[in-house]
């Protein structure tokens, strides 16, 4: 009869407390937002090394890269968006200046370049465009 009292005492306390206590419910969500960083040093690149990486790339999300040159100065190009300038942050591997964009290019055995690996931060603002009002 003890056992009996002791268990129904147990269940009805366990009852009370998970009853009384307060539920909450939180999700925390984090979001690790990847930089891009500029190198300590650029790398002193040579005419030939950029001339290796020139050209047209067609990206997997379908859209086309353009790494081109004026005069001494390098630049990169997807689609859209803005023209960005590149620098040199290792043998081809280039970063932008306004650190959204990093390409590295892998070399196949034979000197040319294989692929590229694009690497794109965009900028933290965003900006939005009304959708037209339906007359009600």
């Amino acid at each position: 009869m003890k056992k009996i009292f002791l268990l129904l005492t147990i269940a009805f306390s366990a009852f009370a407390i998970a009853q009384t206590a307060p539920v909450t419910e939180s999700v925390t969500i984090s979001s690790v937002r990847e930089k891009i960083e500029l190198p300590s040093q650029v790398y002193k690149i040579r005419s030939a090394e950029f001339n290796d990486v020139k050209g047209q790339y067609d990206l997997e999300n379908g859209m086309i890269l353009t790494v081109q040159s004026t005069g001494r100065r390098m630049y990169a190009e997807m689609d859209n968006m803005s023209k960005v300038e590149l620098v040199a942050a290792a043998p081809n591997i280039f970063v932008a200046k306004n650190k959204q964009l990093k390409l590295t290019f892998e070399q196949m055995p034979n000197g040319n370049v294989g692929y590229v690996l694009v690497k794109f931060v965009a900028p933290q603002e965003s900006k939005g465009v009304r959708r037209s009002v339906q007359n009600k």
